[in-house]
């Protein structure tokens, strides 16, 4: 019997690399539904294509657009609220969640309620809320498999080991487009320059965060959650290269890596398939191509979001919520060419240091929290930091 599957976010980088596994494997999922925002191109392909029963769109001109259009086979609606309903009563058997930023928590909430595998590649949800959804999963029996190629690294290194018997979770990061670049050319750093990742085809708010290092703290954060470890045994470790994606050192002083090409489609489909392992999409990987590997320590005075997020996480989750809902503003207003590249850890460290509310205790406080505090930091970027 084919697994059914909800893919939130289909129009994105990790949901394009989702379908494609879907093309390979249609013997064994079935797309029952999928959620977009803006890209109604895209999303109209993927309705010809795997003719699902849903698709939901959270953004209003977008719906208009598309109901304009006949689709026998599929039930046009409007809103993140219809997806968590099909989660909650259609049967659901996984949720891929690719959905960025914060605005994916709600779909990974209802996913750790309803369903019995979330794919998680929306990483925000463990970050702002990652006590109450794990605390959730457990609950309702809810397998959560990482799609973040780091923490798939890790989980699959853990393979048949506890965790009382990791020394350290290695992240490796990639070090962005600036790891050579010098402090004192930072403020000079275009658009342009930042969107350029030099080994991953990444959406723009994800690849901004890779050049400020803020996704690796994000990643820091997430993978506390995810393995139940303190942030002292969660290192990063500079590997330009993008060949290890993630090393377990334990305690017997072992380490266990995990390899492969810098694609996107090998950790989403570990993440659907687990615990077999199915052929791949991928090309074959060809370990003589890079003759030489490097890890190098990061460097917390050039990139001082990575130090926000260990900070921000050794608070707890109210620092986590501020954390990333200032990240996304500050690189919504660098996206929009409002602010320097240089100003991103100014307006998050801003905004940690004024906070003075009180910790969120369930998801819909979380979320009225992080969309103040969003609000706040775009107006204070704009204020303080406008060129």
């Amino acid at each position: 019997m084919k697994q059914r599957l909800f893919l939130a976010g289909a129009t994105g980088s990790i949901g394009q690399s989702a379908l494609d596994i879907l093309r390979n494997m249609s013997d064994k999922f079935q797309l029952v539904g999928f959620s977009a925002h803006r890209n109604l191109l895209i999303a109209k392909k993927i309705i010809n294509e795997f003719k699902p029963e849903f698709a939901i769109f959270t953004h209003e001109e977008t719906y208009k657009q598309i109901k304009r259009e006949k689709y026998s086979d599929t039930k046009l609606l409007f809103g993140i609220k219809e997806a968590c309903k099909i989660i909650q009563n259609e049967n659901i058997d996984i949720v891929l969640n690719s959905i960025v930023g914060g605005a994916g928590l709600i779909i990974t909430h209802y996913a750790v309620e309803n369903v019995k595998r979330l794919a998680l590649a929306n990483k925000e949800s463990l970050v702002i809320a990652g006590d109450i959804i794990i605390k959730k999963a457990k609950e309702n029996e809810c397998e959560i498999l990482p799609v973040d190629s780091e923490h798939n690294a890790v989980f699959q290194a853990l393979s048949g080991e506890t965790n009382e018997k990791i020394r350290k979770i290695w992240l490796t990061a990639s070090g962005g487009p600036f790891l050579h670049t010098k402090k004192e050319d930072f403020c000079k750093i275009t658009l342009s320059q930042a969107l350029k990742h030099p080994n991953w085809d990444m959406g723009s708010k994800i690849t901004i965060d890779s050049a400020t290092m803020m996704n690796k703290g994000l990643e820091v954060i997430e993978a506390h959650h995810l393995f139940e470890v303190g942030y002292e045994k969660i290192y990063v470790v500079i590997h330009p290269e993008s060949v290890i994606h993630s090393m377990v050192e334990f305690v017997d002083g072992n380490f266990i890596a995990q390899l492969g090409k810098t694609d996107m489609r090998g950790p989403i489909q570990y993440s659907l398939t687990y615990p077999e392992r199915e052929r791949s999409v991928n090309h074959d990987f060809d370990l003589f191509e890079i003759s030489k590997y490097h890890l190098i320590r990061p460097d917390f005075e050039r990139f001082p979001c990575l130090l926000l997020a260990y900070k921000a996480g050794r608070s707890g989750l109210l620092s986590c919520n501020i954390l990333n809902a200032a990240n996304e503003a500050a690189v919504y207003l660098f996206l929009n060419k409002k602010i320097h590249f240089t100003s991103i850890p100014k307006i998050v460290s801003d905004m940690l240091e004024k906070s003075d509310l009180r910790c969120p205790t369930n998801i819909d406080e979380i979320i009225a929290i992080h969309d103040e505090i969003k609000k706040k930091a775009i107006e204070h970027g704009e204020k303080e930091y406008s060129w």
